[in-house]
């Protein structure tokens, strides 16, 4: 059997969805600082999200997503 991206993409719902009605009880320490860490992760995450989305915008739009020093330069 050849397995392909997208047969594995394909699959990836199906297989987050078992892995979260299997959930069971967690018998484990949880450090009270790992919750910034997750925090911190997460706006990092969403502030490089929202770059990204902006130069994507305007590469549509058909805008220079170049800084305004290298404009005033040239």
């Amino acid at each position: 059997m050849i397995v392909t991206k997208k047969v594995v993409v394909s699959k990836l719902p199906v297989l987050a969805f078992l892995l979260l009605a299997a959930e069971s009880q967690a018998k484990a320490y949880v450090d009270p600082g790992s919750g910034a860490a997750y925090y911190q992760i997460f706006l990092i995450g969403a502030v490089g999200l929202l770059f990204r989305v902006k130069r994507l915008v305007a590469w549509f739009k058909g805008r220079k997503t170049t800084p305004a020093s290298h404009d005033a330069q040239s």
